[in-house]
């Protein structure tokens, strides 16, 4: 985990939370797609901000490729959770 969070660039003591997160897509009332959906990681800090890494962003394969299980595409997932 922890080389996962040095990809967001924060102390790890600041670290609340880090997880995986999806926004289905949106669709109109005729059926149309008006929004496609994407995934991100984002850390929550102790501060109560929030920082995303969409899945657009090349750092984003990084960090999937770390975790030691696959990530459901339709699943919201907490990684890391300070006990």
């Amino acid at each position: 985990m922890k080389e996962i969070i040095e990809i967001f660039n924060l102390p790890f003591d600041d670290i609340q939370e880090i997880s995986y997160e999806i926004l289905e897509p949106i669709y109109d009332n005729t059926g149309v797609c008006i929004f496609e959906g994407t995934a991100y990681f984002v850390a929550y800090t102790i501060y109560g901000a929030r920082i995303e890494i969409p899945e657009k962003d090349s750092r984003f394969l990084t960090i999937k490729e770390l975790l030691p299980t696959k990530l459901s595409l339709h699943e919201n997932k907490t990684l890391y959770l300070r006990g």
